[in-house]
Parts: structure tokens; sequence; C-alpha cells
């Protein structure tokens, strides 16, 4: 199933009528149990309640996992601001039909995007590099200490 497929209220529902129809088997097992021998009984009571358990386990975890998508899914809603103002979007589906044109936008534009960028940084290189070669620096070498000055200083003046 896609996820723009998804509609909470009909899995809960789906859930729903699921979790009666065990508790219906469950029911009916705890009936032949209680009106049959004891001698028979004992595997069909061991193997139904052993399923009946998981199954109604399976059932609770799949509440579990849909309660915690829905969650997520608000909470990505709510991310990327969705949820409020005028569009009220409270499925999926609505989540998408504007999610799956932005992203096929949005993959078209970066590379051509960051191409530009990449190339705007290259030319402000260039031009960084070309006016510090532009600029010639006369340098001077001085001798603050040099042998001469500094016994200069040393010698009495005669």
């Amino acid at each position: 199933m896609r996820a723009s497929q998804v509609k909470y209220e009909d899995i809960c529902g789906e859930i729903t009528k699921l979790k009666t129809k065990l508790n219906d088997c469950r029911l009916r097992v705890k009936k032949v149990v209680e009106n049959e021998d004891n001698k028979y009984v004992e595997p069909f009571r061991e193997k139904m309640t052993d399923f009946v358990d998981s199954a109604y386990a399976l059932i609770t975890n799949k509440e579990k996992e849909i309660s915690d998508s829905k969650i997520s899914f608000e909470s990505m809603l709510h991310y990327f601001n969705c949820g409020c103002g005028k569009s009220k979007i409270k499925q999926p589906k609505d989540f998408f039909d504007m999610w799956i044109p932005f992203s096929v936008y949005f993959s078209e534009v970066w590379p051509v995007q960051i191409r530009a960028e990449v190339k705007k940084q290259k030319s402000e290189a260039a031009t960084k590099v070309d006016e510090l070669r532009s600029v010639q620096v006369v340098r001077t070498r001085t001798r603050k200490r040099c042998l001469k000055k500094r016994l200069a200083g040393q010698l009495p003046d005669q």
C-alpha cells in the first residue's frame, strides 16, 4: 500500500472488526471447552488458546503501530506547517497531492542551483586571486640587530 492511500479511519475500523471477531472466536472456544469431555478438549483448548492469544497480540501490536503512524504523520504536518491555516490537511492523500509535485520540482531545480552557486563561488575566488596577484608588494629587508649597529651602540663616542 502506498503512503498516500492510507486512511486511518478505515484501518481503525478494520482493526475494530477484527477485534470483535476475535472476541467472538474466544467465546466460541470457551463454549466448546466447557461442553466437551476433558479427554478431547485439552489439545483443542491448548492450540486455540495459543492462536487466540497470538492473534490478540498481533492486533494490539497493529493498533499501536497505526496510532504511532498517525502521531508521526501529524508531527510531520506540524513540521512542514501543513496542518494549519486554510489548508487543513487531515489525510496522507491530501499531503502527498502537494508533496509529490514539490519533490519533483525540487529534484529538477536543486542540481541547477548548486551548479550556479559553485560557479559563482569559483568566479569570486578567481577575482580575489587576480586582485592579490595585481597588487605588488615591495618588501625590503631591514636588519634591526645587525653587527655594525650593535657594535656602534656599544662603543663609546670618541
